[in-house]
């Protein structure tokens, strides 16, 4: 579009109108989040008009709040979810992400986001050295959209447990021999109490002192491992089981009687 003012060369003002109309696509269409987790969203304007001139950040008319020109505003629904950041100020049709976040004590249910995004066109010129020529911006198009939000329960914590380790794992000893091994005890999840172990599957002729025990998380206890005179060449694996209350564990020595 050509404009004439006077004492303005008209090649000066030289005019493109910005996009017309648009519509937002969102990667997922829907989302699922637990309560206390957060998701993703992906979100992808595209013109639908024919013809379109790419404009991008401060080529645009700025809004009165002085955000871009194209963009969208995010309004969480009840139950305390949030999205950040917001608005998403669009460059052309380049795809922009925010994030959902959902407290832990928001109720399982269906919520919807709404999203308001607006495009803003008007003359914008090419290069203008008149100072007191200020381009026009008017809202172009309009649209309101929903993304869908399920909130799931949150996921049970892990319920408290501990590992048995024994060190070393493999041992090797001759008839009539002994060997010493360490066994300790690792909580996970906040697990406390104590831990009664006790030593099974034993091959034959192997005997392991003390053959039971009481560990607490974080402590270890040494054991020995002997072979009576006599025993036949045989390997085996030697069990080790802790229980505390209805939480168990278990690990094994793997043994070679020479």
């Amino acid at each position: 579009m050509n404009a004439n003012v006077p004492g303005v060369p008209s090649a000066v003002l030289q005019f493109d109108q910005i996009l017309p109309d648009f519509t937002l696509t969102f990667s997922p269409s829907a989302l699922t989040i637990p309560a206390g987790g957060g998701a993703t969203l992906a979100v992808t304007p595209s013109v639908i008009s024919p013809t379109f001139t790419s404009y991008c950040g401060t080529t645009f008319v700025a809004n009165s709040d002085g955000s871009n020109v194209f963009n969208a505003m995010f309004t969480a629904p009840p139950g305390g979810l949030t999205v950040s950041p917001v608005p998403l100020d669009f460059c052309g049709t380049n795809p922009l992400t925010t994030s959902v976040s959902v407290p832990a004590n928001t109720p399982p249910g269906n919520y919807e986001i709404t999203v308001n995004a607006q495009l803003n066109t008007g003359y914008q010129p090419y290069y203008s050295p008149q100072a007191m020529y200020n381009p026009i911006a008017t809202i172009a198009a309009a649209h309101t959209f929903g993304v869908g939000v399920t909130v799931t329960a949150a996921a049970a914590p892990p319920a408290p447990g501990f590992q048995l380790a024994a060190s070393p794992v493999d041992i090797s000893i001759a008839a009539g021999d002994s060997f010493p091994v360490t066994v300790s005890a690792t909580a996970s999840n906040g697990f406390t109490g104590p831990i009664s172990v006790s030593a099974g599957n034993l091959p034959s002729g192997v005997t392991i002192s003390p053959s039971s025990f009481t560990l607490t998380a974080g402590s270890s206890q040494p054991v020995t491992v002997s072979v009576a005179p006599g025993t036949a060449a045989t390997s085996g694996q030697i069990t080790l089981t802790g229980t505390s209350g209805p939480t168990t564990g278990s690990t094994q020595i793997s043994i070679t009687v020479q």
